[in-house]
């Protein structure tokens, strides 16, 4: 569990609907 990981997760959950929405 680096930063690494927790950078991610947290982009993930700020750009989870420009992701969805371009991908659906």
């Amino acid at each position: 569990m680096t930063e690494r990981e927790l950078v991610p997760s947290r982009l993930r959950e700020t750009r989870p609907p420009l992701g969805r929405t371009t991908r659906e």
